[in-house]
């Protein structure tokens, strides 16, 4: 996903939709994989992550529902798709806790406070030998 900037004016037929919090954990997956259990490790990976939480309304729900979004195929034969959960920074990661030189967190640091651990080529392998065991 990609920010379009406030003053984007939509002249297309689709209808746009804002979403509130803006920030997304992403994984891969092919559709004829089981993606509810790619969807649950992308969870369990938030859940330990040292930065950032699912992000979750008051009354336990999502701020938003996950999404999938068809994506193009690196493999012709299979179609893709992209899984998308809303996260937020931990609570006490927060500006208000983090001591003063790691309080503003810009748009472009996000990934260095949490550099991804895997290449999505070494993911995808982990999980097609994961899938072959289960």
């Amino acid at each position: 996903m990609k920010k379009i900037s406030e003053d984007f004016i939509n002249t297309t037929p689709y209808v746009d939709y804002i979403f509130g919090g803006g920030l997304f954990a992403m994984i891969y997956s092919y559709e004829d994989e089981n993606i509810g259990m790619q969807h649950n490790r992308l969870k369990d990976y938030i859940d330990n992550s040292k930065y950032y939480e699912i992000d979750y309304l008051p009354n336990g729900n999502q701020r938003h529902e996950s999404l999938g979004e068809p994506v193009i195929s690196p493999n012709t034969s299979r179609d893709r798709l992209a899984i998308y959960i809303p996260v937020k920074i931990r609570s006490e990661n927060t500006a208000k806790n983090m001591k003063s030189s790691d309080k503003y967190i810009g748009y472009p640091n996000i990934g260095r406070m949490e550099p991804s651990k895997e290449t999505f080529d070494n993911l995808m392998n982990k999980l097609h030998s994961i899938k072959g065991i289960i």
